[in-house]
């Protein structure tokens, strides 16, 4: 059976029962589908790339369904020094050595990810503005630093004098695209793990996933129960509106050479947008890409439109920007606002997009539906957030939200 998508978080192969585990069940699936009385699963999930179907229960990758398989398995279940294969942010079979010990990021969000698992320690270079953001400083500021412009063209040659087990970098179509041909091919280490830290919604597979390969999977499976019994919250509460209940609302950037660029499909901010259980009128711009400019006369022409909702500075340092910079808009669309009482906010980047996405959903929801969620405190909840998953980041939510730097 092949699926163009899954509810499983956990993309590695050898998961041939699509649960979020690696277990004894995936080997009795595996003989099920080798007797003939399962179904095997194939997952063909690229969204730009060239289609693949890769087959979960082809564990050793060998192109047929067999008692290798199974061994295969035995040993990843055993955590046995060995190659694994994982379906990667590309929908690519992608293979990487186990277990990690040293990892070279190149990019914040996939930070945050190692952050969360509680694998900062492993890291041993990153990218400048990993080591400038004040939730990763703490973990990531002294380390060897790349230029920003690493995540999209890193050196080889300083890849390779940190020698590290993995680099971890996102998609092909916006990451290092030029790495794998950089690095020498007959090189027994440096693997690229290239996992979703924000593509087309997928941060919680990425970080799973990721939570596999560096064998975090306990801390991974709670940030995945939490994320779900917040997100079902949710869900269970917007379920109840109809589709002419629902708000109309849409996520431009919020930068002034960037202020008409709104957030499409596939920009992980639209995804995290809908979690909310809002309409997001960006489909009405027409376009696959992830990203399109529109013009202010289109925008008031849209006399439907609930919420403005701007993708606000994300470094979570200077509360100051969003407000400013939501004020300033607020004072824009003064004429919006009077004629269709659409109202303007901006919530933090840091919460719109990357694994902590969730938060974002939760300030989504409090903004455009504060009726429902009356009794649900989007600090309290973030605050738990950072005291869980931000290891290492002394952070009052409350206080600094009280200033507008989270949602205002």
């Amino acid at each position: 059976m092949v699926l163009t998508s899954t509810d499983s978080n956990l993309w590695v192969v050898g998961n041939a029962n699509l649960d979020d585990t690696i277990d004894e069940k995936d080997i009795e699936y595996i003989q099920s589908i080798i007797d003939g009385t399962a179904k095997e699963y194939k997952l063909c999930v690229s969204t730009w790339a060239d289609r693949e179907e890769v087959s979960m229960a082809d564990a050793n990758a060998d192109g047929v369904i067999d008692e290798k398989d199974i061994e295969k398995v035995r040993s990843m279940i055993a955590g046995e020094e060995q190659i694994i294969y994982y379906v990667d942010v590309d929908g690519i079979r992608n293979s990487v050595h186990y277990p990690v010990s040293s990892i070279v990021s190149l990019y914040y969000l996939s930070a945050l990810q190692i952050q969360i698992l509680g694998a900062a320690d492993r890291v041993v270079a990153c990218d400048n503005n990993t080591a400038s953001m004040v939730y990763l400083a703490d973990n990531f500021g002294s380390l060897g630093v790349y230029d920003n412009t690493a995540r999209f063209d890193p050196d080889a040659e300083s890849i390779m004098s940190y020698n590290p087990d993995i680099v971890l970098t996102g998609s092909r179509e916006w990451y290092c695209n030029t790495l794998e041909s950089s690095l020498p091919s007959s090189r027994d280490s440096i693997d690229i793990v290239r996992l979703s830290s924000w593509e087309d919604g997928n941060a919680q597979v990425g970080t799973m996933t990721l939570g596999y390969i560096l064998g975090c999977m306990d801390i991974a499976a709670e940030y995945i129960e939490w994320s779900d019994a917040v997100l079902d919250m949710i869900s269970e509460k917007t379920s109840t509106l109809s589709d002419d209940e629902k708000a109309n609302i849409i996520i431009p950037k919020g930068r002034e050479n960037a202020m008409y660029e709104a957030n499409c499909v596939g920009s992980g901010r639209y995804e995290t947008s809908l979690l909310a259980g809002v309409n997001n009128i960006a489909d009405r711009l027409g376009t696959t890409q992830d990203y399109i400019t529109f013009d202010e006369e289109w925008l008031y022409n849209q006399t439907d439109l609930d919420f403005i909702i701007y993708n606000g500075y994300d470094k979570l340092g200077d509360a100051t920007h969003n407000k400013e910079w939501n004020d300033s808009m607020v004072e824009r669309y003064s004429a919006l606002t009077a004629a269709y009482g659409t109202e303007i906010h901006t919530v933090s980047d840091a919460v719109l997009l990357g694994p902590a996405y969730v938060i974002g959903v939760i300030y989504i929801a409090k903004i455009v539906y504060p009726e429902l969620f009356a009794d649900m405190d989007a600090d309290a909840l973030f605050q738990d957030f950072v005291d869980r998953f931000m290891v290492g980041w002394d952070f009052d939510v409350s206080a600094y939200n009280a200033q507008g730097g989270v949602a205002v």
